[in-house]
C-alpha cells in the first residue's frame, strides 16, 4: 500500500526540510513536457498523476516537499488513505440559501456526483437503497414547497369567503358565489400556460441550453402579459354576461354587486398569469421554495387587506376583490425580484420575433387546451348528473364534492415533480442506455410510491369524514346517509387521482400532449355515454343514483390510468419526436 512508502519518505527528511518549498514552485518538466509555466501549473492541478516510477526512491532535495520519486506529494495522499486515483471527492463548502441555489446545470450534474452510493456516469450505484433514499428526499424537497402553489387559489378564495362571511351581510357573500365559479374556470383554464412553460424550460435545461431556456422564459412572460391584458378587458366588458352564465339571474338583489366584484378582480389577471409563468419557470429549474414563499407573501397581503378593507372599512365583497388584486401583484413582484439571483435564468422581456419563437409553445398549447377543456367537461357532466338527482342527493353530493376537490389538489406537486425532474433523466437515456435508463425507471417508480402513500392518507380522509364525521360537512341529519353512501367511491377515486398525477406528469415531461388530448377526448365520449344512460334512469334509481355517479368518477380516473401506463412503457426510453405513435 502507499502508507508505508509515505512513512519511509517522511522519515528520510527532517520535518523542517519537508515544510520548505523549493525555489521553483513547479512540477518536474518531464511530467509535463513542452509546457509554459501556466500549463505546468495546470498540469500540477490534474487529478490523474503519472504512474509511480520508483516507490523506494528517497525524497529529492532539489524538488522540495512537493515531489517524492517523481510524484507530487499531494497525489500520494489519496493512495496512502486507500482512495482510488481519479475519483473526485465529494464537494464541500458553505450551504447555499434556498433562494440562491445553484444553476440548473450544476444541480443536474450534482445528481451524478459520487456520494453515498450514487452512480458515476453510466455506472450503477454501489448501494441502490441509499440512492433511492436520496432520490426520494429530492422528490420530497421539491414537492413539499410546491404544494403551496397548487393550493394558492383555493386558499385565496377561502380567506375572502371567511372574511366577507363574518364582516359583511349575506348579500355581499352571495355576490361572491357566481364570481367563484367564473374565476375558478379562468384560473384553471389558464393552467396550460404554466404547464407549457414548465415543460419547454425543463426540456431546454435538460438539453444543456440555458440560453434557449432563458429565451423560452422571456417569450412565456410576454405571452402571459398579453393574455392577461386580453382576459382582463374581456372580463370587464362581459361582466354581466359572465355572472349570468355562472347562474345568477339579472333580477336578483346581489347581481349588481357581483358584476362590480368581477370587474375589480379582473384587474388581477395580468399579475396572476405572470405569477403562474414565473412559478413554473422556477419549478423547471427545480426550485420550489421561492414559489412557496411567493404564495406565503400573497396570502399575508390578502389577509391584511381583508382585515383592513372588509373588516375595518366595511367594504364587503368589493374590499375582498381589491385585497385579491393587491396580493396577486405582490406575488408577481416578489418573483420578479428574486428571479435574477442565485444562478437562475435571466429574465429579459423579449417579444417573439418569428413564428419559430412560438413553435415550442404552440405545439403544446393546442393539445393542452383540448386536454383541459375535455377534462373540465367530464367534471361538469358528473356534477350535472349528480345535481339532477334530487334535493337531498344534490346537497349531499355538494358537501362531499367540496372536500374531495380540495384533497385532489394535494397530489398535484407530484405531477410538477415529474415534469421538472424527469427531463434530465430522459436526456441521459437519449445519450446512452445502462444505468441512466434504470435511473429513469427508478425515479418514476418512486414517484408512484409517493403518490400511493399520499393517496392512501387522502383516501382515509375522503372516506372516513362522510361515513363517520358527516356533521363536519353538513348539519342536516337528512343528508348523512346519502353522504355515507359515496364514502367508498370517494376514497377509491382519490387514490386513482393521486396515481394519475405522476403518470400524466411523466407524459408531459416527454411532451406527449397530443396523445394525452386524444385519450381525454376518448374518455369524454365513454363518460358521456355512461352518464347519459344514468341520467335517463335517475327517477327509478332512488338512493342508489348518487353512489353510481361517484363510481363513474372512479371509472374516469381508471380510464386515465389505463391509457397512461401503456404509453409510458415504464419509461423505457424517450419518446421519438418523429414517427411517434
Amino acid at each position: 500500500s502507499g502508507l508505508p512508502e509515505l512513512q519511509m519518505a517522511l522519515r528520510a527528511q527532517p520535518p523542517h526540510r519537508l515544510l520548505q518549498p523549493s525555489a521553483a514552485d513547479e512540477p518536474p518538466r518531464a511530467l509535463c513536457p513542452g509546457g509554459s509555466p501556466a500549463q505546468l501549473r495546470s498540469c500540477r492541478r490534474m487529478s490523474l498523476p503519472p504512474p509511480l516510477q520508483d516507490s523506494a526512491a528517497p525524497l529529492r532535495k532539489s524538488e522540495g516537499w512537493r515531489s517524492w520519486s517523481g510524484r507530487p506529494l499531494e497525489a500520494l495522499l489519496p493512495i496512502a488513505f486507500g482512495l482510488r486515483a481519479g475519483r473526485r471527492p465529494r464537494r464541500t463548502g458553505p450551504r447555499t440559501s434556498p433562494l440562491r441555489r445553484r444553476s440548473p446545470s450544476a444541480a443536474s450534474s450534482a445528481v451524478e456526483e459520487p456520494s453515498a452510493g450514487a452512480p458515476d456516469g453510466d455506472e450503477a450505484p454501489t448501494d441502490l437503497g441509499a440512492w433511492r433514499r436520496r432520490e426520494l428526499r429530492r422528490i420530497a424537497a421539491f414537492a413539499g414547497p410546491a404544494l403551496s402553489v397548487a393550493l394558492a387559489d383555493p386558499l385565496m378564495t377561502l380567506i375572502d369567503t371567511v372574511c366577507v362571511g363574518r364582516a359583511a351581510d349575506t348579500l355581499q357573500l352571495a355576490a361572491m358565489g357566481p364570481n367563484t365559479v367564473v374565476f375558478n374556470f379562468v384560473n384553471y383554464g389558464f393552467t396550460f400556460m404554466g404547464i407549457a412553460t414548465l415543460s419547454v424550460v425543463a426540456q431546454e435545461l435538460a438539453a444543456g441550453s440555458r440560453a434557449g431556456a432563458a429565451r423560452a422564459l422571456s417569450h412565456a412572460v410576454a405571452i402571459a402579459l398579453a393574455a392577461g391584458a386580453v382576459a382582463c378587458e374581456a372580463m370587464r366588458l362581459l361582466a354581466p354576461q359572465l355572472v349570468s352564465l355562472a347562474g345568477a339571474d339579472a333580477g336578483v338583489a346581489f347581481f349588481g354587486d357581483a358584476v362590480t366584484y368581477l370587474r375589480i378582480r379582473a384587474l388581477s389577471a395580468p399579475a396572476m398569469l405572470l405569477t403562474v409563468v414565473l412559478q413554473s419557470s422556477l419549478l423547471a429549474q427545480q426550485e420550489s421554495r421561492a414559489p412557496a414563499l411567493a404564495v406565503l407573501a400573497a396570502s399575508l397581503v390578502n389577509i391584511a387587506g381583508d382585515l383592513f378593507l372588509v373588516c375595518g372599512l366595511g367594504l364587503g365583497a368589493m374590499g375582498a376583490a381589491w385585497a385579491t388584486v393587491f396580493s396577486e401583484v405582490v406575488a408577481a413582484l416578489f418573483l420578479l425580484t428574486i428571479l435574477p439571483g442565485g444562478g437562475r435564468l435571466p429574465l429579459r422581456l423579449r417579444l417573439p420575433q418569428r413564428a419559430s419563437d412560438l413553435a415550442p409553445f404552440a405545439s403544446i398549447f393546442g393539445p393542452l387546451v383540448v386536454f383541459k377543456v375535455a377534462k373540465n367537461v367530464c367534471y361538469g357532466m358528473i356534477q350535472s348528473v349528480a345535481l339532477g338527482l334530487g334535493m337531498v342527493e344534490c346537497a349531499a353530493h355538494q358537501s362531499v364534492w367540496v372536500l374531495w376537490t380540495l384533497l385532489c389538489f394535494i397530489p398535484e406537486p407530484l405531477s410538477q415533480a415529474a415534469q421538472a425532474l424527469l427531463p434530465e433523466r430522459l436526456a441521459a437515456v437519449g445519450s446512452g442506455g445502462g444505468w441512466p435508463q434504470r435511473a429513469l425507471r427508478e425515479t418514476l417508480v418512486l414517484l408512484l410510491w409517493a403518490a400511493l402513500l399520499v393517496g392512501g392518507v387522502l383516501a382515509a380522509v375522503a372516506g372516513l369524514v362522510p361515513a363517520f364525521l358527516p356533521w363536519l360537512l353538513a348539519k342536516d341529519h337528512a343528508l348523512w346517509a346519502a353522504m355515507a353512501s359515496v364514502a367508498v367511491p370517494a376514497a377509491v377515486s382519490i387514490v386513482l387521482s393521486s396515481l394519475s398525477c405522476p403518470l400524466e406528469g411523466a407524459l408531459l415531461a416527454r411532451q406527449d400532449v397530443r396523445y394525452m388530448a386524444f385519450c381525454m377526448v376518448f374518455i369524454l365520449g365513454a363518460l358521456f355515454a355512461g352518464l347519459r344512460s344514468l341520467r335517463a334512469q335517475r327517477h327509478t334509481l332512488g338512493a342508489a343514483g348518487l353512489p353510481l355517479v361517484w363510481w363513474w368518477l372512479v371509472a374516469f380516473f381508471a380510464l386515465r390510468l389505463a391509457v397512461a401506463f401503456p404509453r409510458l412503457q415504464w419509461m423505457a426510453g424517450p419518446r421519438q419526436r418523429k414517427g411517434a405513435a
